[in-house]
């Protein structure tokens, strides 16, 4: 399952390609379905999070990168 952060990042991703592709109707029709769904799945997990159905561990998941 994604955390609300990696959603959003994902929304930002589909909107920048809305914008660099407005000239393939194809391409903008599927965009614009997967730009529905994320804000969609945004929206339930705020819910789940004042509902308190969303564990704290869902929501963060801390990262500890090695370079």
């Amino acid at each position: 399952m994604d955390t609300i952060g990696n959603i959003i990042d994902k929304l930002f991703t589909v909107n920048l390609k809305l914008i660099h592709n407005n000239k393939d109707k194809n391409k903008i029709i599927n965009l614009n379905v997967q730009r529905i769904a994320l804000m969609s799945e945004i929206d339930k997990n705020i819910n789940k999070v004042f509902s308190g159905e969303l564990s704290e561990i869902d929501m963060v998941r801390p990262q500890h990168k090695t370079y």
